[in-house]
C-alpha cells in the first residue's frame, strides 16, 4: 500500500467515527450560521440581527432594565412614577428560552445574549434534524442537507430579525424524533423520553403550547389511525394488529401521564393568575375570529419565495404582497422551497411501488412512516388556515372554527409553519434517499450536492444579513438625549400604542433616561396611561408637567399644540419623490412654562372596550354598557380631595341617540341622551367611583378632565 493510499485509508477510518461526523456537522452548521448572521457574531455586543424589533425592545430591554442579572424584578426606568414589574406570570411558558437567554446575557451583554440565542436556534435546529435523518437513514450527506433545509429556511432568517423564539424548529424536530424512536421499538423507557421531550415546547413560548399540542396529538393518533386503515382494508393478521395497537397504547399512556405531570406548574400558574394574563393578552388583540382570518396561512405562501430572495425580479415584492395574509413579512414568508416540496412528493409517490412499500427504516414500515408524517402535517395545516376559506365561491369553515370556541389565546396560526416545515423536510429526506439508495457513491454525492446547491440559492437573501448597530444606528434624537445631562424624564407618543414600542425601548439603554411609557400592554392601556393617551387631550400636558417630564417625543406625527416648543430638529423620513413621510418621522418637544401643572386626572377605571387616538391626537374610549370613572390625584402622596369638577364629551356611535345615566353613590348626577355630535358634560363629584351607564347604543367618551374643586 502506497503512502497516499494509507492516508486515504486513515481518513476513511477517522470519518467513519460518529464523534468525528458530529464534530464536522457542528463546524459546518456554525460556519453556515456565521454566513447568515455576519457581524452579529463578530461584533456580538453592539450589532444585532433584530435591532429595533420586539427582541431588542422587549427581551433585551427587560434584561437591561433588570441590571443584566439572572433575576427580573421591579424597575423604575419605565412607567414613571410607578415603575413596573419585569417578571410576568405568563413568562412561565417561556422558561426554557428565558433561562438560556439570561445566562448568555449575564456572561456577555443583553444584545450579545440575543445573538447567541439566534446562533443557538440555527445550530440546534440544524443539528437536531441532522441527527434525526442520520439515525433514520444512516446517510450523513442527506442528513447535512436536511439540517440545512430545516434551519436556514427564510422564515427562520426573518424571525432572526424580530421574534427570535421562532427560529427554534428544533423543539418540534426533537418531539418528532422521540416519537419515531419510540415507534421503532416501543418500550416504557422510550415512552418516558417522549413525554419529557414533548414538554419542552410548553416551556419555550406561548405559541409553542398550541403547536406542541397539535404535533403531539397528531403523532400519537397517527399510528392508531393507520392501524384502523389496515384493519379495514388488509386481510388477515387483524388480531396481531389489534394486540400491537393495545400494547403501544399502554406505553403511550405513560407518555401522556408524564407530560401532564410536567405541565402542572403551568396549570397552577394559570389557575392563580389567569385573569391577569388574559387582561395582558387582551390589550394587543381584538376579535379572535377576525384575527384568525387575518393571520391564517394561505396555501400559496408555501410556494412564494421570500420578498428578499436574491433571485426575484424587482416587481416581485409588489405582486407578492397581494397574495399574502394580513401580517408582516416574517409571519407570511412560509416558503418551503421547491426542492424540499418536490422531494417530499417523490417520497409520497414511492408508495405506488411494491418494493418501496415493503421496505423498512429503523424497523418502521415505509408506508407507516410516510403516513405518520403526512398525518401530522395535515393536522398542522388544517389548524393554520383562516376561520373561513372560499372555495369556488363557497365559504367553508375550517377546523379553526372549532378551535376558537375553546380558546382565544392564539391568533397568528400561520406560525404552525414551525412544525409543518420540519415534517416536509423529513419527507424530502425520504424522497432523496429513495432516489439515491441504489446509486453509486459518486452519484449519491452528486445528486445530494446538486439538491444542496439549488436549495442554497432558494434560501439566499439579498442583502445577505440585515444587521444594525445599537450605537451607530441610534436615531439622532436618542443621541441628543444621551448628550443632554439635564434631561431626566421622557414621554414618547403614541403612549398607549405598540406601533413604536420596539424602537422606544430598544434605544433607552443608549440615552438611559426614565420613561413615562410602560413596556407592559396592560399598563399602557390601563386607567392612568389611557387618561393621557392623546397628546392634545385636555389633561395631558398639565399631567406631564406635573410629572416633571423634560422631553416629549412623537413618532409618526408632528404636534401643533401651542403648549409645546421644538426641543430638537425633527428626524424626517422622505420618500423617493422627496415628500415627507410623517408616519416614519420623529419629532421632539419641550413643554412650555406657560402650561400649568395639573393636580388631578379623570380616569376610566374599567368598562371601556376600546381605546384609540384620532388624527387630532384626542383619545377615545367606547362604552357599551357600564363603565366606572373616578378623579385621581397625580401625586401618590397627596390625599384624595373631597370634591372635584370633571368634564368630558360623549357621543353615540350609532345613527340613533344613546341613553346615558351618570350616578355616584346611588345619586343621579346626569341623565339624558347623546347624538352622534359630541355633548359636553360638566359635573361636580365626590372622591370615589362614578358609574356611567349607556343604553340603545354604545357611547364614545373623550376630552376627559378633572380639577380640584375650590
Amino acid at each position: 500500500m502506497t503512502k497516499s493510499q494509507k492516508q486515504v485509508s486513515g481518513l476513511k477510518f477517522w470519518l467513519s467515527k460518529a464523534w468525528v461526523q458530529w464534530s464536522l456537522a457542528v463546524a459546518f452548521f456554525f460556519l453556515v450560521s456565521w454566513f447568515f448572521m455576519g457581524t452579529a457574531i463578530t461584533h456580538c455586543s453592539t450589532t444585532s440581527t433584530a435591532l429595533g424589533s420586539d427582541s431588542t425592545g422587549g427581551l433585551a430591554w427587560v434584561q437591561w432594565a433588570a441590571g443584566n442579572d439572572l433575576t427580573w424584578g421591579h424597575t423604575d426606568k419605565s412607567n414613571y412614577p410607578f415603575g413596573e414589574t419585569l417578571g410576568k406570570p405568563q413568562f412561565i411558558t417561556s422558561t426554557v428560552f428565558i433561562i438560556f437567554y439570561k445566562l448568555f446575557s449575564t456572561l456577555t451583554t443583553p444584545i450579545c445574549g440575543l445573538n447567541l440565542m439566534v446562533l443557538l436556534g440555527y445550530m440546534s435546529t440544524a443539528l437536531t434534524m441532522y441527527g434525526l435523518v442520520r439515525w433514520l437513514l444512516k446517510r450523513n450527506d442527506i442528513a447535512l442537507l436536511a439540517g440545512f433545509a430545516a434551519a436556514y429556511v427564510p422564515f427562520h432568517q426573518l424571525k432572526a430579525q424580530s421574534h427570535i423564539n421562532y427560529i427554534y424548529g428544533s423543539t418540534f424536530i426533537a418531539t418528532i424524533w422521540a416519537y419515531l424512536w419510540f415507534m421503532s421499538r416501543p418500550s416504557y423507557k422510550k415512552a418516558l423520553l417522549l413525554g419529557a421531550v414533548s414538554s419542552i415546547g410548553f416551556y419555550f413560548d406561548g405559541y409553542f403550547i398550541l403547536i406542541s399540542a397539535i404535533v403531539i396529538g397528531s403523532l400519537l393518533t397517527s399510528s392508531f389511525v393507520f392501524d384502523l386503515g389496515k384493519l379495514l382494508f388488509v386481510r388477515g393478521g387483524r388480531r396481531e394488529i389489534f394486540n400491537q395497537a393495545l400494547q403501544r397504547a399502554k406505553y403511550l399512556v405513560i407518555s401522556v401521564l408524564l407530560l401532564g405531570l410536567l405541565l402542572t406548574p403551568i396549570l397552577i400558574t394559570y389557575a392563580k393568575n389567569g385573569e391577569a394574563i388574559e387582561q395582558s393578552l387582551a390589550t394587543v388583540r381584538s376579535s379572535i375570529r377576525g384575527e384568525t382570518e387575518l393571520y391564517g396561512a394561505r396555501p400559496i405562501e408555501f410556494v412564494l419565495p421570500s420578498y428578499n430572495s436574491a433571485f426575484v425580479p424587482n416587481n416581485y415584492l409588489s405582486w407578492r404582497s397581494t397574495k399574502l395574509h394580513g401580517s408582516n413579512f416574517s409571519e407570511s414568508t412560509l416558503y418551503m422551497s421547491y426542492t424540499v416540496i418536490v422531494l417530499a412528493l417523490v417520497a409520497t409517490g414511492c408508495l405506488a411501488y411494491r418494493k418501496s412499500r415493503a421496505s423498512k427504516l429503523q424497523n418502521m414500515p415505509y408506508p407507516g412512516l410516510v403516513f405518520t408524517l403526512v398525518f401530522a402535517f395535515a393536522a398542522c395545516f388544517a389548524l393554520s388556515l383562516p376561520y373561513l376559506v372560499t372555495i369556488l365561491g363557497h365559504e367553508i369553515r375550517t377546523p379553526v372554527a372549532a378551535l376558537v370556541k375553546f380558546t382565544s389565546n392564539w391568533r397568528v396560526l400561520s406560525r404552525l409553519f414551525l412544525a409543518m416545515h420540519p415534517l416536509v423536510v423529513i419527507m424530502a429526506s425520504l424522497g432523496l434517499y429513495m432516489i439515491t439508495k441504489n446509486q453509486s457513491k459518486y452519484w449519491k454525492l452528486g445528486i445530494v450536492g446538486l439538491c444542496g446547491l439549488v436549495l442554497f440559492m432558494e434560501y439566499l437573501p439579498a442583502p445577505l444579513h440585515s444587521n444594525g448597530d445599537l450605537y451607530k444606528n441610534t436615531p439622532p434624537i436618542y443621541k441628543q438625549l444621551q448628550r443632554d445631562k439635564n434631561t431626566k424624564l421622557v414621554a414618547e407618543y403614541p403612549l398607549a400604542d405598540f406601533s413604536y414600542t420596539p424602537e422606544i425601548f430598544t434605544f433607552q439603554p443608549v440615552h438611559n433616561k426614565t420613561l413615562v411609557n410602560a413596556s407592559d400592554g396592560s399598563i399602557s392601556k390601563g386607567p392612568f396611561d389611557a387618561s393621557i393617551a392623546g397628546l392634545n387631550d385636555p389633561q395631558t400636558l398639565g399631567a406631564l408637567r406635573k410629572l416633571n417630564v423634560d422631553v416629549i417625543i412623537t413618532h409618526g406625527f408632528s404636534s401643533d399644540n401651542a403648549g409645546l416648543t421644538t426641543y430638537y430638529p425633527a428626524t424626517l423620513n422622505r420618500g423617493a419623490d422627496g415628500k415627507i413621510n410623517k408616519a416614519a418621522s420623529t419629532y421632539a418637544y419641550r413643554i412650555n412654562a406657560s402650561v400649568p401643572s395639573r393636580q388631578s386626572l379623570l380616569v376610566i377605571e374599567k368598562g371601556y372596550d376600546y381605546l384609540s387616538v384620532d388624527t387630532k391626537q384626542l383619545s377615545h374610549r367606547i362604552i357599551t354598557e357600564k363603565a366606572v370613572m373616578r378623579a385621581e390625584n397625580i401625586s401618590s402622596t397627596r390625599p384624595l380631595a373631597p370634591k372635584y369638577n370633571i368634564s368630558f364629551s360623549a357621543n353615540s356611535i350609532c345613527q340613533s341617540n344613546a341613553s346615558l345615566i351618570i350616578t355616584q353613590a346611588g345619586q343621579t348626577l346626569w341623565t339624558g341622551s347623546v347624538s352622534t355630535n359630541p355633548t359636553a358634560i360638566y359635573l361636580s363629584i365626590d372622591a370615589g367611583d362614578v358609574s356611567v351607564k349607556t343604553a340603545i347604543c354604545a357611547v364614545d367618551i373623550t376630552k376627559l378632565s378633572a380639577e380640584l374643586a375650590t
